[in-house]
């Protein structure tokens, strides 16, 4: 469960930062 959350976590910040990239 700590696993999933974690990279839940990660995608979350990466989609972020994708999209900041992306504007």
């Amino acid at each position: 469960a700590a696993a999933r959350e974690a990279g839940r976590k990660y995608i979350s910040v990466a989609s972020e930062v994708l999209g900041e990239a992306a504007a």
